[in-house]
């Protein structure tokens, strides 16, 4: 059984989410300065941002295990997978300038793809954080945010599937030999 004090159980509802943010910051300063000391922005992105990411839906939903928080984690965690999609969609939107072998001219082309990049990508949180919450309250927490973690880096693979195979694939405009 997962137990926190008060104080940590109102910490723990904002961990998950601080954790979205803290890897999207990482990935920022790494993307724009290249290399961050021997590393590359690819290499900090695999030994920092994924993990972050990962660890964060399961992080999240050990806060729901105490039940005087169970509203207020599930209100920050419904929070952030609304801000998750919509960050993911906004993305998409903005920076997809090449799409259906054509260039795209109004963001509204690809409207279709964008929504389900940014459901896929609610649903890699949402989801570990259900199973994370209803693990919460009957294994230690370990055991709760390992298997998230594993469900999210299942869920993130198959929204990079879905997204190179099916909404944008690139291979598709080669030209025939």
């Amino acid at each position: 059984m997962a137990t926190f004090s008060t104080r940590q159980s109102r910490a723990a509802v904002f961990a998950g989410p601080l954790l979205v943010l803290a890897a999207i910051g990482v990935w920022y300063v790494s993307d724009r300065l290249i290399f961050v000391g021997p590393f590359d922005r690819a290499q900090i992105g695999w030994a920092v941002v994924v993990p972050l990411l990962a660890l964060a839906p399961g992080v999240a939903g050990l806060a729901e295990g105490p039940e005087e928080f169970e509203e207020s984690s599930r209100l920050v965690a419904n929070l952030t997978t609304v801000g998750i999609g919509l960050a993911a969609t906004t993305t998409v939107l903005a920076t997809v300038t090449f799409a259906n072998c054509r260039p795209v001219t109004n963001p509204l082309d690809i409207l279709p793809q964008a929504l389900v990049t940014g459901l896929l990508a609610a649903a890699a949180f949402a989801v570990p954080y259900r199973v994370a919450a209803h693990l919460s309250r009957r294994v230690r927490p370990w055991q709760a945010v390992v298997p998230a973690a594993e469900l999210w880096l299942l869920m993130a693979g198959l929204l990079v599937f879905v997204n190179f195979l099916f909404l944008f694939p690139a291979l598709s405009c080669a030209k025939p030999v």
